[in-house]
């Protein structure tokens, strides 16, 4: 079990997926760690993990006791000054590794199905003497409501922990924890203080059954005689069931904990071999960071459950539910790695929706926003730039299939917003601000909390503008599958809707216009920066605007309520607008890659703590956003859009980029490196293996022995698609040139820091 990585070094925690935690009325669980060594269901706690608000939260740990050292959890291992670490890291399993006395031990955690959370031990004796250890399998149950039950089972080989009572959702789960090696002891404890001193005692054993209220727990004790240079390995599981009726049999657990890892390390395998990764001499989190980032994509995609007829984006794994504007956003990450599944789940996302619209859904078939009128609603065609995100797959992959396949869906999606979302004069607006993503925002005038409130006398200016680019998309693609019936409709729409963009031209920049209040609002919104990301406004009209970034996202606070960079979803156009400026603008290069490079810095030091706490964000994953004014502040982690990070550095530091509307005929190449990382790496390399575009699979890499030239290797693997490839600068001027061989092509160049550079195809 290994990860394609050329370091072993993860941090310890992490979620695991739970495919069954879909429904929200009767929810299976997040599977996350709660503390080393110890996983468990968090069961019922709404949008944001608190570590305080489940219903309750079974969980099974591991402790040891070396001589007469007792070990289980954070606080003793950093007592001990004891590295743990993680050296596989997934959706599926996390192994963490850890050595003691000349001992060497792992535990790789894992589900073996939704009900089942197992701990595979194993402890190797690296010394020249006999070692006696003592590992515990440790359940427990925190159940805020009524009393527990907890039990020894058949020959005090299991233990059972139950409600007394149902839980809110009218079930009543037992909870089984048993071990495919016999345990020396059990035994049920009423506080985590009694089995430390339990464990210390070893003539202690448990009556057969007692009663607790609120925290029950179970230990299974397990001698361990180890030889010199001998090693033991066993299973640990602790199972959930719903019926009374269930046998829990070690050996069904054992046969269905193979067959699940097998899968589940196949799974990985497939994935991260063909993967995008970062590798040579970025920092260690960065590198880390970027397997959480894609690995919390993997883990946003479902398979088939209840209404989703097809595998489909959950958004987040605490409150699963289907949106456009997350599920086109992380797809489009994850078409980095994997652009077959991301293809497949936008291709879901149109034909499972309830409406043209795609108005947010539960598996269950719930509706999740609904204006005070009660329409339906779903997230905007503006909110992460849907149709943006379709056109660069297209140009990476080129995949004439899946734009047939979507194209009917896509154009009723359009038609249902020119028919429902416009005023009488033809402009585009928001039902209601959750509609728009900005949930309560200033901009439009919200009177009261919640964002069901009607905003349609707001006309918004990045809704003219994504439609402006979705016609031209739209015509883009009928040209390319020959639907020349429409291309009058998307001519004209196209040519309307920047019209009326124009027309929301006030004081040196757009703004959104009160149809109630006849006047244009005071606000300016990082989705303002829209018309520059579709080049719909020219160099001299942006130039004054974007001169002055920081005092920018000043505004962009006093609209939104928040810090813009403190949310992916925020942060992309601010980005995207500045990067394209920055083409033509000096000091806008410097500020985007600075700005990248301490962003970047600040979401992967956290996502690879070495560190839990309740209290702050769970390392391992991606989060809902970047920044938490309060310690104490609740956080949404397992959040799809926090994996943003990975396009920051693959478009706005690598600077590999597609090139809208070119078919696949080039590609620009920009590399950004800022001073803070090339001082970083003094001298050596930053590569990024496996971008593919098109039928290439391309390996870049900088070598950085000097700070403004880049000696730069492309390795090409083509497959006999393109036959010549050459490179212009920004000029124009063809600076390399070369012969396409069917297979492995290597390019040698030196390039520019903070310069752009096209490279252009010629197909056999």
């Amino acid at each position: 079990m290994e990860l394609p990585n050329e370091q072993r070094s993860y941090t310890p925690f992490g979620i695991l997926q739970n495919r069954d935690h879909v429904w929200p009325q009767k929810p299976s669980g997040v599977v996350r760690s709660l503390d080393v060594l110890k996983f468990g269901w968090l069961v019922g706690f709404g949008w944001s993990i608190t570590g305080e608000n489940a219903s309750y939260i079974p969980s099974l740990a591991l402790g040891m006791r070396v001589s007469s050292r007792f070990l289980s959890g954070q606080e003793d291992f950093q007592k001990e000054n004891i590295e743990l670490s993680s050296d596989y890291h997934s959706k599926n399993i996390i192994r963490q590794k850890w050595s003691y006395h000349a001992l060497a031990f792992s535990a790789s955690f894992s589900l073996a199905d939704s009900n089942t959370i197992a701990c595979q031990i194993k402890v190797g004796n690296e010394d020249h003497c006999p070692h006696t250890i003592w590992i515990y399998g440790i359940s427990e149950l925190l159940y805020r409501g009524k009393s527990i039950i907890a039990k020894t089972g058949s020959q005090k080989r299991e233990i059972h922990l139950q409600f007394q009572g149902e839980d809110e959702y009218h079930r009543k789960p037992t909870f089984a924890l048993i071990s495919q090696k016999k345990p020396a002891r059990a035994l049920l404890s009423t506080s985590r203080e009694e089995i430390r001193r339990a464990v210390r005692d070893e003539s202690t054993e448990n009556q057969g059954e007692m009663e607790s209220r609120h925290y029950a727990a179970g230990v299974l004790e397990f001698r361990l005689d180890l030889m010199r240079q001998s090693e033991d390995s066993f299973v640990i599981f602790l199972c959930r069931s719903y019926s009374r009726s269930r046998a829990f049999q070690i050996g069904v657990c054992i046969d269905q904990y193979q067959k699940a890892m097998q899968a589940k390390i196949k799974e990985d395998s497939e994935f991260w071999n063909k993967s995008s990764l970062i590798t040579g001499d970025w920092p260690q989190n960065w590198t880390n960071g970027f397997i959480y980032d894609l690995e919390t994509l993997r883990m946003m995609v479902s398979p088939p459950r209840g209404v989703f007829r097809n595998k489909w984006d959950i958004m987040q794994v605490s409150w699963p539910r289907q949106v456009m504007a997350e599920t086109s956003l992380d797809m489009h990450l994850l078409s980095y790695a994997d652009s077959s599944l991301a293809r497949e789940v936008i291709c879901g996302l149109f034909t499972d929706a309830a409406r043209a619209n795609v108005p947010c859904r539960h598996a269950d078939g719930t509706f999740n926003m609904t204006a005070d009128d009660g329409s339906r609603c779903g997230t905007s065609p503006a909110w992460c730039l849907p149709f943006y995100h379709y056109l660069l797959i297209y140009e990476r992959t080129g995949n004439l299939d899946w734009i047939r396949k979507m194209y009917p869906a896509w154009k009723s999606f359009i038609e249902w917003w020119t028919e429902n979302r416009s005023d009488s004069d033809g402009y585009l607006h928001y039902k209601c601000s959750w509609e728009s993503g900005e949930d309560n925002a200033a901009r439009f005038g919200i009177a009261r909390p919640g964002g069901g409130q009607l905003i349609e006398n707001i006309r918004a200016v990045e809704l003219q503008a994504v439609m402006a680019q979705a016609a031209k998309s739209m015509k883009y693609y009928g040209e390319l599958i020959g639907a020349g019936g429409d291309m009058d409709l998307w001519t004209r729409m196209e040519r309307e809707y920047i019209l009326r963009l124009r027309d929301l031209w006030h004081d040196e920049w757009f703004h959104d216009y009160d149809t109630t209040k006849k006047s244009f609002t005071p606000y300016t919104d990082p989705l303002h920066l829209t018309p520059i990301i579709f080049d719909l406004v020219n160099e001299n009209e942006y130039r004054d605007f974007l001169s002055h970034p920081e005092e920018l996202l000043a505004k962009f606070k006093v609209s939104t309520g928040v810090n813009a960079l403190d949310w992916p979803s925020l942060t992309l156009p601010f980005l995207a607008a500045i990067s394209k400026a920055a083409e033509k603008i000096e000091d806008l290069r410097n500020y985007l890659a600075s700005k990248v490079f301490a962003l970047i810095s600040m979401i992967y030091s956290w996502e690879d703590s070495r560190e839990l706490s309740l209290c702050k964000p769970l390392p391992g994953v991606s989060y809902e956003r970047w920044k938490w004014p309060q310690i104490d502040s609740p956080v949404t982690e397992g959040y799809g859009w926090g994996a943003f990070s990975i396009d920051m550095i693959l478009r706005y530091l690598i600077g590999f980029r597609e090139m809208p509307f070119s078919n696949g005929k080039e590609f620009r190449l920009y590399p950004n490196l800022p001073g803070e990382l090339v001082s970083l790496v003094q001298g050596g390399s930053l590569c990024v293996k496996n971008l593919r575009f098109r039928d290439l699979l391309l390996d870049v890499q900088y070598s950085l022995s000097d700070r403004k030239r880049l000696d730069t290797t492309i390795e090409v693997s083509n497959k006999n698609s393109f036959k010549e490839l050459w490179v212009t600068d920004a000029c124009q001027n063809i600076i390399f040139k070369m012969s396409l061989a069917s297979g492995k092509n290597s390019i040698k160049m030196k390039l520019d820091n903070g310069r752009p550079y096209t490279f252009h195809f010629q197909q056999h």
